[in-house]
């Protein structure tokens, strides 16, 4: 009876020997997919106050506020430190995500840091999704609500 108690924790041993390495090995690759793809999940930062009443979420690169009103959305763009950033080489996409419906947003860029799309409206529950171009090239992508 012992030598069956053996071989079974010596069995369950080697297994577990093949299996850990292969868990670290797919949560490396995934740290380094991460890492390398240049996308930033955003988060929302209830520390930092948004200049202009929205809600402040925080990229790999930005600060972004996401201001809504009955008839605009606006996104104002912040550097790490919280400081207006210069926009004017950057260009941003939108598309606004309610549910299953997405529509493209129309951004219009007003210095410094604004981008807005007026006459538009969206519910709370409607999540905005973001691909910033810096000189041309994608820089940043984030999903913000």
């Amino acid at each position: 009876m012992t030598t069956s108690l053996m071989c079974h924790s010596n069995d369950q041993k080697r297994r577990n020997d093949m299996v850990l390495p292969k868990i670290t090995k797919l949560f490396a690759a995934l740290a380094v997919a991460l890492a390398t793809t240049g996308t930033a999940i955003a988060h929302e930062s209830p520390d930092h106050q948004g200049r202009h009443g929205g809600k402040v979420n925080i990229t790999q690169h930005n600060h972004i506020e996401l201001v809504r009103s009955e008839n605009e959305i606006a996104i104002y763009l912040y550097d790490l430190e919280l400081q207006p950033r210069d926009a004017q080489n950057i260009t941003v996409d939108a598309l606004l995500v309610d549910g299953t419906a997405q529509t493209d947003l129309d951004l219009q860029f007003t210095p410094p840091n604004k981008f807005a799309a007026e006459g538009v409206s969206a519910p709370k529950s409607a999540a905005i999704v973001l691909r910033l171009f810096r000189d041309g090239a994608f820089w940043d992508l984030t999903r913000i609500k």
